[in-house]
């Protein structure tokens, strides 16, 4: 497994969501608002992996609404190139258990951004910063964190690192003995 910083090295200018596009639970549509309220992107792109059944709604509502620098990219068969590029992934869902977007992307140094919807999500992001945990659903807020997260190289890049450290608690090696333990 490469190191750290190599890990961190090949990050690029990348806010994902990758998930099931359909607005009851997920809320793609509350992130392209927040996208938009965003004023200098700084070269920075939302790619927007999957498919659903409100795929079609959310590519014209973007450009009906002028949402710049979004990539609709649909389903992927192989996603881990989009894990390794992205520095930051994002989710707006209305409610989330444990979301194993987060668990699988913490360990690519993706620094993960979400509304404070579940224990789940909780549990994951509040050991990484405060500052990533919202309050459901201010956008205002959401937009800030990423503003910050996007133009703040040094907070990005520590945010991304106790995200890579947290990523262990997930591992078989540490789960696996937690099992163990459970079950004798």
């Amino acid at each position: 497994m490469c190191n750290a910083a190599d890990i961190l090295d090949r990050k690029k200018k990348v806010v994902l969501f990758a998930g099931r596009l359909e607005l009851e639970s997920k809320r793609v549509d509350r992130l392209l608002s927040i996208w938009k309220s965003i004023e200098n992107k700084e070269g920075w792109l939302l790619k927007i992996a999957g498919d659903g059944p409100h795929r079609e709604k959310l590519e014209q509502t973007a450009s009906e609404e002028n949402i710049t620098d979004v990539l609709f990219m649909g389903s992927c068969d192989n996603i881990e190139p989009c894990y390794e590029e992205a520095s930051i992934i994002v989710l707006t869902s209305t409610y989330e258990g444990l979301p194993l977007c987060f668990i699988e992307r913490i360990q690519f140094g993706a620094v993960p951004v979400s509304f404070s919807v579940s224990q789940g999500i909780k549990d994951i992001l509040e050991d990484i910063s405060p500052d990533i945990l919202i309050e459901p659903f201010d956008a205002d807020k959401y937009a800030e964190c990423l503003t910050k997260l996007m133009c703040n190289d040094s907070y990005r890049n520590s945010a991304a690192q106790k995200a890579l450290e947290k990523s262990h608690e997930y591992k078989m090696e540490s789960i696996g003995q937690q099992w163990d333990k459970l079950i004798e």
